[in-house]
């Protein structure tokens, strides 16, 4: 739930306010899903812990074929050094065998003759029959020519035979057959033990390739791992910064509800003293008609008495005079006066001393109306509530327990307004100026009004 910033100042008007508070409550309409938010936490966290299972069999599996690697490689030194020991003793017959064919090649360049001496004999009594035949026989010229060069062939040959035994190449041949004997021999064994080192060989390469495989397979399984651990925590992060956008709306719901209520009690109350100064207009006035007429009335009969009751008027005058600058002095009462002449004149000044404390509970009351919350459908959760540091110093000078919560404004509006009335019944200070003149002929009537001072607004006060 993406919250935007909505900024405002106490200032505006009260709808504009209403604008951006309606606008806050719809963006602020759902807090954020705790239950969504754990659930899909849940989520991540289980397949994490999936995956680091998977990534401990992987590991387990790992270490295995590393030591079956291990053994294989083990196998495969030992096998290439058997191999190698006999490719050793291949290459001591090869180069004997390399000796004893130079040797040959030294002596005779022909193929072996299995038995030279045989072979002489045989040879001998071919070329005698081939040249009785061609002394006795009846040839024509070609059967001669073919006589004559199986006589030069086995001539030849039998050149080779002499040689052959002149040199003894017969030992010559055997020595060679032997080494070449051994020499098949150890080649044989030699094949047998490279088989061996080719199939640890292979063993080792499958081993290895296996063990890279499972090798990249928990590498895989880790980059996961990092990656929904990645998820988990920018889930978190989101969460709580939409908790701490949330709570900052809230906030300001809050501020604008108490600037809504305080502007809309000041508004009726400026509508109620205008009614009030409305009413004591005409009050006034009408009051003012009805003493116009009465002084008129008392002008009309001071005039008829006025040989007798100037001095007595004089007196008045002065006593009303000196009642005035008492008045202004204690700067709590307002005084006008009627005179008709009397010999008895009293003025009588009420002092409250209460009444800073008063007014104070009655901003109090305005204050704790101000920060009720609004009505809903729904019940609202108890709202803690936020003051100024000087208004504990008020709530304490009053004597009421200042209200944490929401739930107690009702129980604290109605002490202070208790108070109020703990304070009117308190005993009042009166002030009696009473003056006596000698043989009164009339009364002065003397009207006291008590004008009380103008309360401060809630912004002074509070």
């Amino acid at each position: 739930m993406a919250l935007k910033d909505y900024s405002w100042d106490a200032a505006w008007s009260v709808k504009d306010l209403k604008k951006v508070q309606s606008t806050l409550q719809k963006e602020t309409k759902k807090a954020p899903d705790e239950k969504a938010h754990k659930a899909k936490k849940q989520q991540l966290e289980r397949a994490i812990n999936d995956r680091k299972l998977a990534s401990a069999q992987k590991q387990f599996e790992l270490e295995q074929k590393k030591n079956e690697l291990k053994q294989a490689r083990n196998t495969f030194q030992q096998v290439l050094g058997v191999q190698q020991d006999a490719q050793k003793i291949l290459k001591e017959h090869k180069e004997h065998k390399a000796v004893a064919k130079d040797k040959l090649s030294q002596k005779f360049s022909g193929r072996k003759i299995r038995n030279p001496k045989v072979r002489k004999q045989e040879v001998v009594q071919e070329i005698r029959e081939f040249k009785l035949e061609l002394q006795t026989g009846d040839q024509n010229s070609r059967g001669e020519t073919k006589l004559i060069r199986n006589i030069k062939e086995r001539e030849s040959e039998l050149i080779k035979i002499n040689q052959y035994l002149a040199n003894n190449v017969q030992e010559v041949f055997n020595n060679y057959e032997a080494h070449s004997k051994n020499f098949n021999e150890v080649f044989q064994d030699f094949s047998q033990k490279r088989q061996s080192t080719d199939k640890a060989s292979l063993n080792r390469k499958k081993l290895k390739e296996h063990t890279d495989s499972i090798t990249e397979e928990k590498k895989a399984i880790s980059d996961e791992i990092i990656e929904l651990a990645t998820q988990k925590k920018t889930l978190q992060m989101k969460f709580q910064k939409e908790c701490r956008k949330y709570e900052d709306n809230m906030k300001q719901l809050t501020a604008l509800h108490q600037l809504l209520t305080h502007k809309e009690n000041v508004r009726h109350k400026k509508a109620d003293t205008a009614v009030h100064v409305q009413h004591t207009m005409k009050k006034n006035e009408a009051r003012q008609k009805k003493q116009e007429e009465k002084k008129a009335k008392e002008e009309k009969e001071l005039a008829e008495k006025k040989a007798v009751s100037e001095k007595k008027r004089q007196k008045a005058i002065a006593a009303y005079n000196a009642m005035q600058e008492k008045l202004k002095a204690s700067r709590t009462v307002s005084t006008s006066y009627s005179v008709s002449g009397g010999a008895k004149k009293t003025a009588i000044v009420v002092n409250d001393p209460n009444s800073a404390e008063k007014d104070l509970c009655r901003n109090l009351i305005v204050l704790c109306e101000s920060m009720a919350p609004q009505q809903r459908k729904k019940k609202k959760k108890n709202v803690r509530l936020v003051y100024r540091a000087d208004s504990f110093a008020k709530f304490n000078q009053v004597g009421v327990k200042i209200p944490k919560y929401s739930k107690n404004l009702a129980d604290t509006i109605k002490a202070l307004e208790q108070r109020i009335v703990a304070y009117d019944e308190e005993p009042q200070t009166e002030e009696v100026a009473e003056k006596e003149e000698e043989e009164p002929e009339e009364e002065e009537e003397v009207v006291v009004v008590v004008a009380a001072e103008p309360e401060e607004t809630v912004e002074n006060q509070i």
